[in-house]
């Protein structure tokens, strides 16, 4: 399966626009941002779209995505649930085709971004 960071960079890179035509960024963790403003400074300012009523803001500094306001109330980014469930989902097949618990853990740790994460 494709994984969270592969996706974000991919739509990071064919310069994503929404339904609406406004400019969408992902940050390194997944989460979504919406363009809405630009600063007096030039630099363009960002709000986290997915959960309403984020207050997550982040803005384009010297050509890197900067955050500047945490995400409140906290949430995981959207495709958190999935990414999960594909993780689980493949964990099972290799354990069907014979694979020890330790190495499916080990896997499953290696290849896991930091979002997904507990803690």
């Amino acid at each position: 399966f494709e994984s969270l960071p592969t996706k974000v960079m991919a739509a990071a890179a064919q310069g994503a626009v929404s339904n609406k035509g406004v400019r969408v960024e992902y940050d390194a963790d997944g989460y979504p941002y919406h363009h809405y403003h630009v600063d007096a400074n030039g630099d363009d300012l960002f709000r986290c779209y997915a959960v309403k009523g984020c207050k997550g803001k982040a803005k384009f500094m010297y050509g890197r995505f900067v955050n500047y306001q945490d995400h409140f109330p906290f949430h995981f980014p959207k495709d958190h649930d999935k990414t999960l469930r594909l993780m689980k989902q493949k964990a099972i097949e290799e354990r069907h085709a014979g694979a020890s618990t330790e190495r499916v853990v080990d896997d499953a740790m290696q290849n896991v971004h930091p979002n997904v994460l507990p803690y």
